[in-house]
């Protein structure tokens, strides 16, 4: 499924730049399948992705939150709240 986020492959969804791109599952693990499935992905260049700061990297906790937070909020927009806890068991929406 095409990513609910907009995001637009060969442009980084997080920084902006064009430095190639790779997509990265904004729920992982376990929760892969609904994230292909529900379009919770976007396109990340390296750096964001696997960088130090990057969502996968050992500083990049904030950017995962709001990567989840985004999701979640554009998720809702077409669906319920009770709807996302069912399939996703977080809020990430504070």
């Amino acid at each position: 499924m095409e990513s609910i986020l907009r995001t637009e492959k060969g442009i980084c969804y997080a920084c902006g730049c064009n430095r190639g791109y790779e997509l990265h599952h904004i729920f992982f693990n376990a929760l892969r399948p609904i994230a292909d499935r529900e379009g919770l992905t976007c396109y990340l260049c390296a750096e964001c992705h696997r960088g130090t700061n990057g969502v996968h990297g050992k500083n990049g906790n904030a950017l995962n939150r709001e990567l989840k937070r985004i999701a979640q909020q554009r998720w809702e927009f077409l669906h319920s709240h009770e709807e996302w806890m069912a399939m996703i068991g977080r809020n990430y929406i504070d």
